[in-house]
């Protein structure tokens, strides 16, 4: 396979390269998240770009593209990033040894819309 590193990334140099009881997707999706890059896989070919360089996985520049709207932008949804949903109660359990039994200790309700008050 042919690996190419791309722009700022082909500057990193280190004692040795490790690849070790892993594939070599899950090894270059391990290096790209360690020094800051993409990875990418086209046919026989492998590539490693860096995030927020203006070069795409495949070595050729980004094409900038400015959305205006109502001249080349018609609509729009943009969507706010929206928190996991609160749990009222979680219930755990662990297997206890001495008694040879799982255990189910109670837990305290929390109310995630609760407020603290203001001590009266």
């Amino acid at each position: 396979m042919d690996v190419q590193v791309l722009g700022s990334l082909a500057d990193v140099h280190r004692d040795y390269w490790l690849m070790q009881n892993e594939s070599f997707v899950s090894w270059g999706q391990r290096i790209a998240r360690e020094v800051g890059g993409t990875p990418k896989i086209i046919g026989a070919r492998a590539f490693l770009s860096p995030r927020n360089e203006g070069i795409a996985a495949s070595g050729r520049p980004l094409t900038p593209i400015r959305a205006t709207f109502a001249k080349n932008l018609i609509d729009t949804e943009i969507s706010p990033i929206v928190s996991r949903p609160k749990y009222s109660k979680v219930t755990l359990s662990y297997f206890d040894r001495a008694k040879g039994e799982r255990a189910r200790p109670r837990s305290t309700p929390a109310s995630p819309t609760s407020t603290p008050s203001s001590g009266s």
